[in-house]
């Protein structure tokens, strides 16, 4: 059961042998080798391999899982704490920006409670999220603040699956 098995074709193992040559019965497998790499051939699955992968593969799971929500949560909140503080300069000088960026800011609120955050099997987090960066961008721009945003979301990495 899951023996070793030649990779070559022309594999053939050379008798053991000494140092003038001649064969011995001594030498250790490993010596009568040539110098080709052997290869484990797959073991069956037995339901107690298969328990096993499966509980290797739940764990692999919920630690890239854990890790993604965290970059996914991490960017949301950056996007939460930008409208905040946009929020927070209409309220104290309704002017210090345009009309249309102040309703593009409150559209951009909207779209950050709206957000999924606390539904994590919702299959449609990520086109959410492309559409809060997208959002963020035109208010970015709209607030003619893109060379300071630009760096600060081009050092986040990307949020791919």
């Amino acid at each position: 059961m899951g023996g070793w098995t030649q990779v070559s074709p022309s594999y053939v193992p050379l008798p053991p042998t000494n140092e003038e040559g001649t064969t011995t019965a001594a030498a250790t497998p490993l010596s009568r080798l040539r110098e080709r790499p052997l290869t484990r051939s797959p073991a069956p699955t037995t339901p107690r391999r298969r328990r096993e992968g499966e509980k290797l593969g739940l764990i692999d799971g919920r630690e890239v899982g854990f890790a993604k929500g965290f970059e996914i949560g991490q960017e949301i909140g950056f996007y939460s704490g930008c409208h905040a503080v946009w929020s927070r300069c209409v309220g104290e000088d309704p002017g210090c920006f345009s009309e249309r960026a102040r309703r593009g800011i409150a559209a951009f609120g909207e779209m950050l409670r709206s957000f999924p955050i606390h539904d994590p099997l919702n299959e449609e987090i990520l086109e959410t999220l492309n559409q809060v960066r997208g959002k963020f961008k035109t208010v970015v721009a709209l607030l003619g603040m893109h060379h300071e945003y630009n760096d600060a979301v081009g050092d986040q990495p990307t949020v791919t699956f």
